[in-house]
């Protein structure tokens, strides 16, 4: 899911994207970090894979967009 954010954040802004193409760099390395820790979670514990897709159901789903006048 991060991963597919860094790519909608460089379609929206292709300008900054490019102009901060070090800090994207260190970005998508960082979330390579965290795919690492999460198969190290996922590799010792039986039910944490089920776990992890739970909550990325639930917790990392995007959200849809509001109507214009409807953030109440």
């Amino acid at each position: 899911m991060p991963k597919q954010l860094l790519r909608e954040l460089g379609r929206a802004f292709p300008d900054y994207w490019e102009s901060h193409r070090d800090d994207v760099k260190r970005l998508d390395a960082r979330i390579g970090d965290a795919d690492q820790i999460r198969a190290a979670l996922a590799a010792g514990h039986a039910e944490m894979p089920e776990f992890l897709e739970w909550f990325d159901r639930w917790f990392l789903q995007r959200a849809a967009a509001l109507e214009e006048g409807d953030a109440s």
